[in-house]
């Protein structure tokens, strides 16, 4: 049977049957595939060898005649070789294609959509194979326009017409009762949910057990299973009054519409985990993607990733390997959530909240190898110290008033270096703390004054001192 009378015989024992239906079945019928009067029909086709390639494009134009088919093609796709691009499909008629695709009635937002389908088919003619199946089925414009098109690896002439039209017309009452009632699930999760934002921290961690595999099981090559069979929602807790689910993979999601204060909350997080753990940098803002977080179950949806995200969370495609272990830093349950734990309460001081992101950002900078940022970073730390210590000798020597407003309130009345003279004269800084004290200093000034490159030794001399006066605050403090 040629192709144009196929296309015929299709409109017409489409719409016999059509009128044969209830008004409520007639409902049923898909704007995608809805043949009924006046309907217009125009047929791309291409052919490659024994390949063939259909794209049929539905009007349904009052101001042209109903059942206007035409055809064009088929069209021959021949091999050509360009220095340039190397081997390429080329068609002698492509600029009548063009014109087809480009016609004046078709808006140009309709021939773009026709020309993608175009080029995407064509991309695919050597690695498809013909099928009597309507692959692409597209709305071209708005419903009221009744525009759209079909496409397929093959020649929709050989499709079965009564059963293609069977299938197109049939009662649709479950599906359309099964769609309804996947609707009302959604909006009633969609009710119950909170937004959030979701991301990654890196390097990769993981946390809880590694999955262990007996000789038996690695036999049966349980080992070569995909990652995302072993993930799970580890942590589901409260943090700073908002939900917090991380996936063991180290998929943070937190129930903070704000992404301000979203990012600021997994940070002060992360800054534990680096404080106690290692090797975890700071988070960037513009990684952090919006979810939603169910209420009740505590599950995520519609997670997206942004940035290092994209490429850790396709690590869950992959196979599971017994070497996790040396790719991750593995941090248990139980010592997570008393990361959580800690980081809520060690951030409840302001100051120190701000001092651990300071941390956060100096270690990142480190294991960047940007040494003089890390410095930078980890001295402000120090004199952040200083200060902390400053001010706690002078509550310990009671001093009150005006002098107490001197000593802690006019900045330029003492200098750090002279504080830190007093401070070890008072012994609140220990001789060892000291001596790195003005060790570092000097690669200060000289970075400062002269640009002189920090060095690795003082970026982590001073990044490790940081480190350490931070837990004398902590012990103090909490």
């Amino acid at each position: 049977m040629s192709l144009e009378v196929w296309l015929n015989n299709l409109l017409k024992e489409f719409r016999l049957k059509y009128q044969e239906l209830s008004p409520s079945r007639q409902k049923h019928v898909q704007n995608i595939e809805d043949l009924t009067a006046p309907c217009q029909i125009e047929v791309l086709w291409v052919n490659k060898g024994t390949y063939n390639m259909q794209l049929l494009i539905f009007t349904h134009d009052s101001d042209l005649p109903d059942m206007d088919i035409k055809i064009h093609g088929p069209y021959l796709i021949r091999e050509q070789y360009d220095n340039e691009f190397g081997y390429f499909p080329d068609i002698e008629e492509i600029d009548e294609i063009e014109s087809l695709i480009y016609q004046e009635r078709f808006d140009d937002k309709t021939s773009k959509s026709i020309e993608r389908n175009f080029l995407t088919y064509i991309r695919q003619i050597d690695s498809s194979q013909e099928s009597p199946i309507i692959n692409t089925r597209e709305m071209l414009g708005s419903m009221e326009e009744r525009k759209f098109l079909w496409a397929l690896h093959g020649k929709i002439q050989d499709i079965n017409l009564d059963k293609f039209i069977s299938l197109i017309l049939r009662d649709r009452s479950e599906e359309i009762a099964a769609n309804k009632s996947y609707i009302s699930k959604l909006k009633e999760i969609e009710a119950k949910t909170i937004n959030g934002f979701g991301i990654y921290v890196f390097p990769p961690i993981w946390i809880g057990e590694i999955p262990k595999f007996s000789l038996k099981y690695k036999i049966k090559r349980e080992i070569f299973r995909e990652l995302k069979n072993f993930i799970s929602s580890i942590i589901k807790e409260f943090y700073k009054e908002r939900i917090l689910i991380v996936e063991n993979d180290g998929y943070f999601a937190i129930g903070e519409s704000n992404k301000d204060k979203a990012f600021e909350l997994i940070n002060e997080i992360v800054s534990i985990i680096a404080f106690k753990n290692g090797l975890v940098y700071s988070i960037k803002k513009y990684e952090l993607s919006p979810l939603q977080i169910h209420v009740e179950s505590k599950e995520i949806h519609g997670a997206g990733y942004m940035g290092k995200g994209i490429e850790l969370h396709q690590l869950r495609y992959k196979p599971f390997s017994n070497d996790i272990e040396f790719k991750r830093t593995i941090i248990s349950e139980q010592a997570f959530i008393q990361i959580i734990r800690d980081a809520e309460n060690y951030t409840q001081d302001e100051k120190l909240s701000i001092v651990f992101r300071v941390f956060l950002d100096s270690f990142t900078h480190l294991r960047n190898i940007e040494y003089s940022q890390s410095f930078i970073l980890s001295w402000t730390i120090i004199e952040q110290f200083i200060e902390y210590v400053w001010e706690k000798m002078i509550t310990d020597l009671n001093i009150q008033g005006k002098r107490k407003k001197k000593l802690i309130k006019k900045p330029n009345y003492l200098t750090a270096d002279h504080k830190l003279e007093i401070l070890e004269m008072k012994n609140y800084i220990d001789n060892n703390d000291y001596d790195i004290l003005m060790k570092l200093k000097t690669a200060r000034n000289k970075f400062m004054h002269n640009l002189k490159p920090i060095s690795k030794e003082s970026a982590e001399l001073s990044f490790n001192l940081s480190k350490n006066l931070m837990q004398r605050m902590i012990n103090e403090i909490i």
